[in-house]
């Protein structure tokens, strides 16, 4: 009688150990920065932060009234390597007045990130993703990844796979209206 109570007691406690931890998960992924923030279109860009080529750390914010277009990238990527000069004409173009163009690597080092951006005479700023934020959290798992934001912070489109010039600056128009 008395394995029978120890096993009912234990389980109970397991149960309970289980339950407590999965109600209390966001607390955990949020303090091991493992929270997953959706990039959902139609909703606001989430708060996150990436790396600086120079390893400081800075808040990815939108500026007020501009479109956001941010490029998820790695220079070993093919696709990339093909989208990218699309990417620095679209910031030298007249859709370009419109738009900031903001890239965000894929856990490179920072000498290969800004060999990778000068190869292409590439000016706008470029973010590393070393803590694995846009996989881990914003569900990203395909490069190169675009997420364009309107003037008001707003996601409204998410494109997986290599973009052209000419997709780009339709949907930075299009984004721009709204």
């Amino acid at each position: 009688m008395n394995r029978r109570v120890l096993v009912i007691v234990l389980a109970g406690a397991a149960l309970f150990v289980i339950g407590f931890g999965y109600g209390h998960r966001w607390t955990i992924e949020r303090f091991l920065g493992l929270e997953r923030v959706p990039v959902a279109i139609g909703q606001p860009l989430p708060e996150l932060s990436f790396s600086e080529l120079d390893g400081s750390r800075t808040k990815l914010a939108p500026r007020p009234g501009r479109v956001l277009l941010l490029n998820v990238f790695a220079s070993w990527c093919r696709d990339c390597n093909v989208e990218m000069p699309d990417l620095v004409r679209l910031q030298n173009s007249s859709a370009g007045r419109l738009v900031d163009v903001v890239g965000i690597d894929q856990q490179e080092q920072p000498q290969v990130v800004e060999s990778f951006m000068s190869r292409f005479n590439a000016k706008y700023p470029v973010l590393v993703d070393h803590a694995n934020v846009t996989h881990q959290s914003m569900g990203i798992h395909v490069i190169p990844t675009s997420i364009i934001v309107d003037g008001h912070g707003v996601v409204r489109d998410k494109i997986a796979g290599r973009m052209t010039l000419d997709q780009m600056e339709a949907l930075v128009t299009a984004a721009s209206r709204s």
